[in-house]
């Protein structure tokens, strides 16, 4: 399977059982939305997306895209529930 902005939203929406139009609302979410919204600006990130462009689909600043993806990166080295998270969702999109 492509990774596309498509697949990786999807997977994203399936995992944390979120709709893909709530990932894009920019008010502050509570778990599991601010989760997903964070993992899928990382994910997108490392599937080769520039910032300005996850910024543009996000409305967000390009500080607060970097400060999400940046969280994410920390919390991959500390946290076994995003650890978790991350490696559920790339099981999803190698299927």
């Amino acid at each position: 399977m492509e990774i596309t902005k498509e697949n990786i939203e999807k997977a994203v929406c399936e995992h944390f059982k979120v709709s893909p139009k709530d990932l894009y609302q920019p008010q502050k979410h509570k778990y599991p939305l601010g989760g997903a919204r964070d993992v899928l600006m990382y994910l997108l990130y490392a599937a080769g997306y520039k910032v300005y462009i996850i910024q543009e689909w996000f409305n967000v600043s390009d500080a607060a895209t970097y400060r999400h993806i940046a969280e994410v990166s920390v919390a991959l080295k500390h946290d076994t529930k995003i650890k978790e998270d991350i490696e559920k969702i790339n099981k999803l999109l190698n299927k």
